[in-house]
């Protein structure tokens, strides 16, 4: 669908003998930016990241737009590129930018700009971004389990997961999901599934129900194999 929409966007735009192709391809940018976030999600990270790269390198006129797509790469790239992620990661400083994003975009941003921080052990600058973040937040919490994470401290950052969903019942669904990745990784099948189960937002999801479906069945394998 979204290549159909480009598609018949570049027509209608061609249509006008006043309409550059430069404008064309600038007017195209936030459709491409949208194939490339839905192959990103789709698994096909290949094809997401030359889409990028090709906006980027038309450098729209649109900032915002710019700043999108840098910080998708940033994520796509995760831990891997590191040289090309600070380098885009420099393009979303700019504070007349910032006042052009909604408050998504710019928790989005602040979340790879910390984990870019993290990835390169800038420890001193991630201490100070994340001492400006709320004592409170959703965000700070998944940051500093990060750290404690990539430090090897395992059960640390467990129990900081754990202790935010205890106070936030309803409203910790990622940290939730990130505590029962730990607990899968340590082979804790049972309590990641308690974990996923008090999910109440996503427990009816088929997403949800086919995890545990396989927690469950690896579950039972495993005592049986005791």
């Amino acid at each position: 669908m979204l290549r159909e929409s480009e598609d018949l966007c570049r027509k209608a735009l061609e249509e006008d003998p006043d309409t550059g192709e430069d404008e064309i391809e600038d007017e195209l940018g936030v459709i491409k930016v949208q194939t490339a976030y839905a192959y990103h999600r789709l698994g096909q990270t290949s094809k997401a990241a030359k889409l990028y790269a090709q906006l980027l390198k038309m450098k729209p006129d649109d900032a915002s737009l710019i700043a999108v797509a840098s910080n998708n790469v940033i994520c796509l790239n995760k831990d891997k590129d590191l040289f090309d992620s600070t380098k885009k990661a420099r393009v979303l400083l700019n504070s007349q930018l910032k006042q052009k994003l909604n408050a998504r975009q710019k928790t989005s941003i602040l979340l790879n700009r910390c984990l870019l921080l993290l990835y390169t052990n800038q420890t001193d600058q991630l201490a100070t971004l994340v001492a400006s973040l709320d004592s409170d937040s959703e965000l700070r919490c998944l940051i500093r389990a990060a750290q404690l994470h990539r430090e090897k401290k395992i059960d640390e950052a467990a129990s900081l997961l754990r202790e935010y969903v205890n106070h936030h019942q309803d409203d910790a669904v990622r940290v939730q999901l990130t505590l029962s990745q730990i607990h899968i990784a340590k082979g804790q099948i049972a309590e990641a599934c308690d974990v996923l189960k008090g999910i109440h937002r996503l427990q009816h999801r088929p997403g949800m129900v086919s995890c545990l479906v396989q927690l469950y069945t690896r579950l039972r394998d495993a005592e049986s194999a005791g």
